[in-house]
């Protein structure tokens, strides 16, 4: 019932020095960690994803799972440099994508248009998304459009992008190996691409928005913490699912 109790007997992650993160996602509205989850601990999470895939059963069926809420128990302690140390999860935005050949993850959207931008520049909500397989151009990575090089940002975002062809040139492919961490802010335009028949394996991973815990309530009307404290019955997770 309090699965993120048990991080530190799972697994231990290093945090790297966050400085340049924090001046990225400040200008970029994007960060990306690399290989933070160990290799061992991404194979098994992605084992389970396959797993549930083969019974035809949703994929965010994982989070069910304790290991999931760890997964960003863990990332929330490393991001406490950018997002403070009482961060939350909203409890109706987490997903799991397994996107197989010619298929996509989601068209190029934001994730929302509510200023979540502090005096600083520094997000107060960020999504945070977690490789568990290799996400290349082959299997279908990340794709953004910094902010700083977004004319609809700031002032005239839209969640609809309008992108002339100049624009093009801009966009940045966001390989991440199995284990790795991006970050973005929710006004960041972004996209996951199409999977290639040539792709070796499916394209496997794992989302959630995180907040500061000094930051208004946005998509529910509470979230969850991310603590030794927090409770997550079984049927809790079901019910969030």
């Amino acid at each position: 019932d309090h699965p993120i109790r048990e991080r530190a007997a799972r697994y231990q992650v290093v945090a790297p020095d966050m400085d340049e993160p924090l001046r990225q996602i400040v200008r970029e509205g994007y960060l990306q960690l690399s290989s933070l989850i160990p290799a061992g601990e991404a194979a098994r999470l992605a084992a389970l994803v396959k797993k549930l895939h083969r019974q035809s059963l949703p994929p965010v069926f994982a989070f069910v799972y304790d290991e999931m809420w760890q997964l960003f128990g863990n990332l929330s302690e490393v991001l406490t440099p950018i997002m403070g140390a009482d961060q939350r999860i909203q409890p109706t935005e987490f997903w799991v994508w397994y996107v197989d050949r010619d298929q996509a993850g989601f068209p190029p959207h934001r994730d929302s248009l509510s200023n979540a931008l502090r005096s600083d520049g520094a997000p107060s909500m960020i999504s945070a998304w977690i490789a568990l397989t290799d996400a290349q151009p082959l299997t279908g990575c990340m794709y953004v459009l910094p902010r700083d090089r977004d004319p609809n940002l700031p002032g005239k975002v839209r969640r609809a992008p309008r992108i002339a062809l100049d624009d093009l040139q801009s966009i940045r492919a966001l390989p991440a190996a199995a284990g790795s961490a991006l970050c973005w802010t929710t006004d960041l335009l972004h996209w996951g691409s199409r999977c290639s028949d040539w792709a070796d394996q499916p394209r496997i991973s794992v989302s959630a928005y995180l907040q500061r815990g000094d930051h208004p309530e946005t998509f529910a009307s509470e979230s969850i913490g991310l603590n030794d404290q927090t409770q997550l019955s079984f049927d809790h997770r079901l019910q969030l699912i």
